[in-house]
């Protein structure tokens, strides 16, 4: 078990984070969103001992590859069940692409658990939703990252959406004439859309607002600007949500 397993680990035992991780442990954000990002290898002794201490764990449990660690066992009181000690097991035979397709999709299912919380119908004349405004931007140009986890709540309709679950803003202007810049768009999140609909997608570790295609049998991310190329689907395509303003 390398050191972000283990990390992912007692975060998931605390229920944080990387945002509030930060502002708990006193370790920058972006500090800890490289480890994700870059890789761990140059931390500084400093770093490791601030965790440490976070977590009230000794610098040996970073160091060994048991998740049986006495230390660990004490802290987290933390079992693992025989189906998921099977899931490690496979997820270790993976090569990068297969970890990080199964990062993203953990990343996001754990993000649609916790929104459902914020998914709060506000109890007034107006039926008033409010939902997360992701800091992240659904790009309608070349792509960013989808995942995120810092969000604002806002105000939405709910007679006129009633399915809105999260909203990002759209980026670049290969929606046009539909989507602008700067706009809002809300998401019924699902994992598949139908074909001709309009949806957000993860394709390549970028994340998009464009509708899906199929022509010759061949699926595409269609562009409603006619100065962008469609997208190819050629690798695995995973499906957020359906736009639904």
């Amino acid at each position: 078990m390398d050191f972000l397993e283990k990390l992912n680990l007692l975060m998931n035992a605390k229920n944080l984070n990387k945002n509030s991780l930060s502002k708990l442990s006193g370790i920058p954000y972006t500090t800890i969103d490289g480890w994700y990002k870059k890789g761990y290898e140059s931390m500084q002794l400093s770093t490791l001992k601030k965790l440490s201490k976070f977590f009230n764990t000794t610098l040996d449990f970073w160091a060994k590859d048991s998740i049986t660690d006495s230390n660990y066992e004490q802290f987290t009181n933390f079992e693992l069940k025989y189906e998921e000690i099977q899931h490690i097991e496979k997820y270790r035979k993976l090569d990068t692409y297969g970890k990080e397709a199964v990062n993203n999709i953990l990343s996001i299912e754990e993000k649609r658990c916790l929104d459902q919380n914020l998914n709060i119908k506000v109890e007034n004349n107006s039926n008033v939703l409010k939902i997360p405004l992701a800091d992240a931007s659904l790009s309608a140009g070349a792509g960013n990252l989808l995942l995120t986890d810092s969000y604002e709540l806002i105000e939405v309709d709910g007679n006129k959406y009633p399915n809105a679950d999260v909203a990002f803003r759209v980026k670049g202007d290969s929606m046009e004439p539909d989507y602008h810049d700067g706009d809002i768009v809300y998401i019924h999140k699902q994992p598949t859309i139908n074909v001709g609909e309009i949806g957000a997608f993860l394709y390549d570790d970028e994340q998009y607002i464009k509708q899906l295609i199929k022509i010759d049998g061949v699926y595409k991310l269609h562009s409603l600007n006619k100065g962008y190329e469609d997208i190819e689907i050629k690798r695995e395509l995973i499906t957020y949500g359906k736009v639904i303003n």
